[in-house]
C-alpha cells in the first residue's frame, strides 16, 4: 500500500556507565619508591608523598578490586600496610582506601666477654633504654628503634668486683639489627693491704711507749704543784 507509513519505533535512551578510579590516602610516608598494585598488578601507580592517590584508569560499576603494596619504600626503609583495600565498586570513584607507612625499627646489642660479677647495666641513649647483663655472650636492647636513628651504648653500673668498658658502641641504626657492640669486661685486682716489717713495728711501739710516758709525766708535774 502506497498509503502506508512505519509506526514510529520507541527511542531507548542508553545510559553508559561511567565508572570510576580506585584510590584513597597515603601517611607516614617519608622513603621513596612506593609503588601500589591494583588486582595484581592490572594498574600500578607510584607514590611519591602523603595525601590522595588514585590508579589511573577508571574501572567499570560492579569491579571487584584489590589494593596492595608492590614496592616497598626505601631511603629510608618503611613498611606500607594496606587497609580498605578490597570491595566492588558500585558507581563512581572509590576514595576509602588507606595506605599507613612506618619507619623499620630493629634492635641494638652486641657481645659480652669476661664477665664475673653481677650488677652490670648498660645504657643506651643517656638511659632511654637499659639492659641488665646477666652472663657473657649476646645482648640486646628491649626496643627496637627506627631506621636512621643515632645510638651510643655506654656503661651505667659496672658489675661487682669487675669493670666494663664498650667498644664501636655509637652509630647510626642501618636497614638491620646492630649486633657488632663489643663490651669487655675484667676482674677488679684484689686489694693488697700493706703488711708492716718487725723492725718498724718494734720502732713504732717504741715512739708510742715515749709518747705515753711523756704525757704520763706532764700529768704528774700538774698533779705535784
Amino acid at each position: 500500500n502506497a498509503n502506508y507509513s512505519a509506526a514510529p519505533q520507541a527511542t531507548q535512551n542508553v545510559v553508559l556507565d561511567p565508572g570510576g578510579t580506585i584510590g584513597g590516602t597515603v601517611s607516614g610516608l617519608t622513603g621513596s619508591g612506593l609503588v601500589l598494585s591494583l588486582n595484581s598488578g592490572t594498574q600500578t601507580v607510584a607514590v611519591s608523598g602523603n595525601g590522595s592517590f588514585a590508579f589511573p584508569a577508571a574501572v567499570a560499576s560492579g569491579t571487584n578490586y584489590a589494593v596492595t603494596v608492590q614496592t616497598q619504600p626505601t631511603a629510608p626503609p618503611q613498611t606500607c600496610t594496606v587497609t580498605n583495600g578490597t570491595g566492588t565498586t558500585s558507581g563512581g570513584s572509590v576514595t576509602s582506601v588507606t595506605v599507613t607507612c612506618v619507619n623499620n625499627t630493629f634492635t641494638v646489642g652486641g657481645t659480652v666477654s669476661g664477665l664475673a660479677g653481677v650488677g652490670l647495666v648498660l645504657s643506651l641513649n643517656n638511659g632511654a633504654q637499659l639492659a641488665t647483663v646477666t652472663g657473657n655472650g649476646s645482648f640486646a636492647f628491649p626496643n627496637p628503634i627506627p631506621t636512621g636513628s643515632t645510638y651510643a651504648v655506654g656503661v651505667s653500673s659496672q658489675p661487682l668486683g669487675g669493670t666494663c668498658a664498650v667498644s664501636n658502641g655509637s652509630g647510626v641504626v642501618g636497614t638491620a639489627n646492630v649486633l657488632n657492640i663489643v663490651v669487655s669486661c675484667a676482674v677488679l685486682p684484689p686489694r693488697v693491704i700493706p703488711t708492716l716489717s718487725p723492725a718498724l713495728l718494734a720502732v713504732l711501739g717504741g715512739v708510742l711507749l715515749l709518747l705515753t710516758v711523756a704525757v704520763l709525766s706532764r700529768r704528774r708535774s700538774r698533779l705535784t704543784r
